[in-house]
């Protein structure tokens, strides 16, 4: 099973952080030659070996502990091709500054002692490569251990019960014969995991998927037809801390009245600016909805 950029676990957090000063390092030499670096898709060793340098030393000076003689930074400068004393000025002023203050109102965090203990390892190996290839595989890991924590399905168990609430809805079956209907865990498509939750209530059907995994929707408009509106939202996931960013489609109820529909987006807290509607006449009333407001604002 290959692990997906788009797992939900990428945005793992730790709510245990402890936030300290809103000081940090004046790295302006040390970001300027990692960005030359990546910018040109080098390794530290390819660099280093020009420059005269070890592997370990040219990460130092990228993150700010070792600060290279003039000598060391001409050979920076001929390598990448610089006007001369480009790196020497931004030296210069580093030392002037040595530190800086951050001006953002986001809080610089320690990771728990466990999780703090992982980085240094990793951070302490001097082949990028390896701790790249361990991160990756550790990320496959928390993957694969977190679907085990949700609820498989088939894809056909899945069709079943949407098609059951369909013809629940079609045939004018009591509510009450659907109110089991909410569902979510994982299916596979292309030997990938894909979360999904399907909630159904009164008024709609409603399927989220991670929002990078929205194109599997179609596979749900073939046995629901095309949803009634769509929009990017956050959701919590099981098991995870932070919200997830998701795709969100409605099926409305066919009983459902246009205004009602209106009412049901604006009481769930839906940006009625931000969702794509695909029922034309809720799409007509919504328009004609703005341009009343529109011409009672003007009048005030």
């Amino acid at each position: 099973m290959e692990h997906s950029i788009n797992s939900p676990i990428r945005s793992f957090s730790f709510k245990n952080k402890k936030p300290t000063k809103p000081i940090q390092r004046n790295l302006l030499l040390g970001n300027k030659i990692k960005e030359l670096r990546t910018k040109n898709n080098l390794k530290h060793k390819e660099v280093a070996s020009f420059v005269g340098i070890s592997d370990g030393y040219s990460r130092m000076i990228e993150n700010g502990t070792k600060m290279p003689i003039k000598e060391k930074l001409e050979k920076f400068e001929e390598f990448y091709k610089l006007e001369p004393d480009t790196l020497t000025q931004l030296r210069d002023l580093q030392q002037k500054e040595p530190f800086q203050e951050i001006e953002t109102a986001k809080s610089i965090y320690d990771f728990p002692d466990y999780i703090q203990s992982i980085v240094t390892a990793l951070s302490s190996i001097d082949d990028e490569e390896f701790c790249r290839q361990k991160a990756m595989d550790f990320l496959k890991e928390l993957h694969e251990d977190y679907f085990t924590r949700l609820t498989p399905y088939e894809w056909k168990e899945v069709k079943k019960q949407v098609l059951l609430v369909k013809r629940a809805w079609n045939t004018g079956i009591d509510k009450t014969n659907i109110e089991n209907a909410n569902f979510q865990g994982y299916v596979i498509q292309d030997e990938h995991k894909i979360f999904f939750f399907v909630e159904v209530d009164e008024h709609a059907l409603s399927l989220n998927l991670l929002y990078n995994e929205r194109h599997n929707a179609k596979l749900f408009e073939s046995w629901l037809g095309v949803s009634s509106v769509q929009f990017i939202t956050s959701m919590q996931l099981p098991f995870l801390k932070e919200e997830q960013k998701i795709t969100r489609w409605l099926w409305f109820h066919p009983t459902v009245s246009i205004v009602n529909m209106y009412k049901y987006l604006q009481e769930n807290g839906v940006n009625i600016q931000n969702v794509d509607i695909n029922e034309p006449r809720l799409s007509w009333y919504i328009k004609e909805m703005t341009f009343d407001q529109g011409d009672n604002h003007s009048a005030m």
